[in-house]
């Protein structure tokens, strides 16, 4: 068995690396930066309309009354980065759905572990994203694991209003 240190990240992904018999893991279509709002919703499935037109109407949205307007810029920017990196999209194509990237707690006593990815990032870099969770880069170069919670009791972040 191969130690780790011996890894070789310029030789990983190639056929001849993988042990015979092995299985490849499940990945979605490569994220596509800059894909479109609206090839993201035929992703969601029956969202067509709405994922489109919420994040345009979260672009220009004014902080809810109870939101730091500093932090809730940074998660409209995350948002909308999530969207313009093809992460979005790629986290549709396995089975997220738009409460997981976009949701958010609206009961102080609720579950923070319920919000969407778009407000757990808090500024920082997705670096993967599979089934369950999302691979970002912390400040200080390293990473974190961002996990799909229950989605019960949360909103989509532009149906907050002001």
């Amino acid at each position: 068995m191969a130690r780790l240190l011996d890894f070789d990240p310029d030789k990983w992904g190639r056929e001849t690396d993988a042990p015979e018999g092995s299985t490849p893991a499940k990945v979605a279509n490569p994220a596509k930066p800059g894909q479109t709002l609206a090839a993201l919703a035929t992703l969601a499935g029956g969202l067509e309309s709405t994922l489109p037109v919420g994040l345009e109407q979260l672009e220009s949205m004014s902080p809810p009354k109870r939101c730091d307007p500093a932090s809730w810029q940074e998660c409209v920017t995350d948002a909308l980065r999530l969207v313009s990196d093809g992460w979005a999209a790629q986290a549709l194509a396995l089975g997220w759905t738009p409460l997981d990237l976009f949701g958010v707690v609206t009961d102080p006593e609720g579950n923070p572990d319920a919000d969407g990815l778009a407000v757990k990032l808090g500024g920082r870099r997705v670096l993967a994203i599979c089934e369950g969770f999302a691979t970002v880069e912390d400040e200080g170069g390293g990473r974190s694991y961002l996990h799909r919670g229950d989605t019960s009791g949360t909103r989509l972040l532009w149906e907050l209003g002001t």
